[in-house]
């Protein structure tokens, strides 16, 4: 039961058998529910409780049973790991060279893993650890190792090898990468592009490609325009007539044809660069420079030139035959693609 203190006022608070009982009666019950100083018989004794408001000494043994301990005794957390096992925990710095690299403690038994930062770049050839051959997983390809990078490996019995924990792979470069994105390959990680397409257009893509969201126009193939234009009608033998035509096309010319004619004749096709002067002789048709003749043929193309910024084709076209028909300019204009 709880004891109630009484509250003692002088000349007011009787000192009667009452009062003088319940102290006794205090002292009786502190001293039959106190926890005695000699209840420890030996070391290490635990107080454990075995009813609400009542404990019971025990021995180490007998709380080793109640935890179901049985006969555990303190272990250091270092003895549950051996020296040998927290090596494998170390990242070993390797010995030897770039592709015969040397690592201790190494337990050559199925799946067991073996980390080591490597001291030399291998530039992907043929390596070995402790003389057993190093590859990328389930191949028996090198893989690329870079000094002071860390690596993991595991031993193959079947293979009597090591395989590299696998990791990012591929042999893409950041001037093959867009900028500014970042990707890893088989060197590095978190490498960034350098490809700026800041300036592409349209017209520089394939039909049917988008590229960072430009899509392209460009098509396989040519642009090709064409036309004839009307010179003149020569009344004498070597007559002439300088013409200008103005192609209707706003794309760069890679090559012009033309064919003067006074009769149905073919095409001609140029060679060499743009602009060209034609200094070619095809059937009847003569092609040269003012001051030129040849008297087999039947009509000149003199001064032939073609501007590529204002599209135009310029020349002189001089007559000898002799029935005087309509002379005319035909033009092939055609762009490569």
């Amino acid at each position: 039961m709880a004891y109630i203190k009484t509250n003692w006022v002088a000349n007011e608070t009787p000192l009667s058998p009452a009062n003088m009982n319940k102290i006794e009666q205090g002292i009786a019950d502190a001293h039959t529910e106190k926890v005695s100083h000699s209840l420890a018989t030996a070391v290490n004794d635990f107080l454990v409780a075995s009813a609400a408001g009542q404990f019971v000494k025990k021995t180490l043994a007998e709380v080793k049973s109640i935890l179901s301990l049985g006969s555990a005794a303190y272990t250091a957390s270092t003895d549950y790991a051996p020296a040998s096992h927290l090596a494998d925990y170390l990242y070993q710095s390797a010995g030897g060279t770039a592709t015969a690299i040397t690592l201790t403690d190494v337990i050559l038994e199925e799946g067991h893993p073996k980390t080591f930062i490597a001291s030399a770049d291998n530039g992907g050839a043929a390596t070995t650890i402790n003389t057993k051959p190093l590859y990328k997983p389930n191949t028996t390809d090198a893989p690329n190792l870079i000094a002071g990078k860390a690596y993991t490996v595991w031993y193959n019995t079947a293979g009597d090898c090591f395989f590299i924990k696998a990791s990012a792979e591929g042999n893409a470069t950041a001037a093959q990468v867009l900028a500014p994105y970042t990707f890893s390959n088989e060197v590095d990680t978190g490498i960034v592009g350098t490809v700026d397409i800041s300036q592409a257009i349209p017209t520089n893509i394939r039909e049917g490609t988008t590229i960072a969201g430009i899509p392209g126009t460009l098509q396989e193939g040519y642009k090709i325009a064409y036309g004839r234009k009307f010179v003149f009608k020569p009344n004498t033998v070597g007559a002439y007539m300088d013409y200008s035509v103005v192609l209707p096309i706003d794309w760069t010319v890679d090559m012009i044809v033309i064919v003067p004619s006074i009769y149905s004749g073919g095409l001609y096709l140029t060679t060499g660069s743009i602009p060209s002067v034609f200094t070619y002789q095809w059937n009847n048709l003569y092609m040269g420079t003012t001051g030129q003749a040849d008297p087999s043929s039947r009509i000149h193309a003199l001064n032939t030139a073609y501007n590529q910024n204002t599209k135009t084709i310029t020349g002189r076209i001089q007559s000898y035959a002799t029935n005087y028909n309509d002379t005319y300019l035909d033009w092939v204009a055609i762009e490569f693609k």
